[in-house]
């Protein structure tokens, strides 16, 4: 989830570093939630060596170019929507679009997924555009085409909310043909950011799960390691507990084989209470979950270290694809 308030980290500790006296000793942050907001540690980083009050934007100006290697007006503009919408608001505890939550007709389900927003997601989706506009070649940094794979994730992923919402409607309508078609919608939309995704080295289950068997030096241990490495991003110990998806990622592997399977669970249950003319269930879903989970944790799936497809390519055609829908919403 891309989250954090740069313009206010830079208030909290330019007035520590001002009035903190002899009680200001060092600094330090907890790097937890890494690989999402590089933009957030970097700024604490290099605001721990200034020698007075910082110029946000003109910080993220340079980040910008740092990021794409050159000056770039588009970059640029990106950058500067993105400080004020995803950077302008705090990060929170337990933050994930939901795509990532445990399904529900309202609400995430859990404490641990919180996809609440504050800006036009509409807005995100022009940062994307500024991204998609900047000339790519083999010079190009690697880190530029990872800022355009996590904001492409996180303007699909606040766009499935509306989808779910849409299915949750027509659901109490009673409309039958509507549910299956927002189903539908929703299923290929957490295809199609496990395609983006897939397209990132960081972005990567299988690099998860392969950096973690490295350290094995028995097979039984890699397998040990494979499955926990798994788990903590999953279940985090037993399934259903109180840490459920507090470790979520938005990763290839993990979106198409387990958070849409989760949601495909959750519509194949609702299309099918329609049929039968039943209630749904939640506390009874629930529990189908919580198997489905532990079996995901266990299974023996392989997961690709490497990335597949070309990040510009897959964005544009995905942009394409998405832009006109996420505009038409009121």
């Amino acid at each position: 989830m891309m989250s954090g308030n740069l313009s206010e980290i830079e208030e909290r500790m330019e007035n520590t570093f001002q009035k903190g006296g002899a009680n200001m000793k060092g600094l330090g942050s907890t790097l937890e939630g890494f690989g999402v907001n590089p933009i957030m540690y970097q700024y604490v980083f290099d605001k721990a060596w200034s020698t007075g009050p910082v110029n946000v934007a003109n910080w993220v100006n340079n980040w910008a170019k740092s990021r794409y290697g050159a000056n770039n007006e588009s970059v640029e503009k990106a950058w500067n929507i993105l400080l004020h919408t995803t950077y302008a608001e705090r990060a929170g505890l337990g933050r994930a679009t939901l795509t990532n939550a445990r399904p529900a007709f309202t609400g995430h389900n859990t404490w641990t997924t919180d996809p609440q927003i504050n800006y036009n997601n509409k807005s995100l989706l022009e940062a994307w555009h500024l991204l998609l506009q900047a000339p790519v070649n083999a010079h190009t940094p690697p880190v530029y085409l990872y800022d355009v794979v996590n904001t492409g994730r996180q303007v699909l992923g606040n766009y499935f909310a509306v989808l779910r919402d849409g299915f949750t409607k027509s659901y109490n309508e009673h409309n039958t043909d509507a549910v299956q078609q927002y189903g539908k919608q929703m299923l290929a939309l957490l295809s199609d950011m496990d395609t983006l995704l897939a397209t990132n080295q960081n972005c990567l289950l299988g690099s998860w799960i392969a950096d973690a068997e490295k350290m094995a030096a028995t097979p039984q241990k890699k397998q040990y390691y494979a499955q926990d490495a798994k788990r903590i991003l999953t279940v985090w110990g037993e399934p259903g507990k109180h840490l459920t998806d507090y470790a979520n990622r938005a990763w290839a592997g993990l979106m198409q084989t387990y958070y849409r399977e989760r949601w495909k669970m959750f519509i194949d249950t609702v299309e099918k209470n329609m049929q039968d003319n039943t209630n749904f269930d939640q506390d009874k879903f629930n529990q189908a979950l919580m198997a489905f989970e532990l079996g995901w944790v266990e299974n023996k799936l392989h997961f690709p270290d490497q990335p597949i497809g070309n990040t510009m390519q897959v964005s544009k055609r995905l942009y394409s694809k998405y832009a006109s829908a996420i505009m038409a919403v009121k």
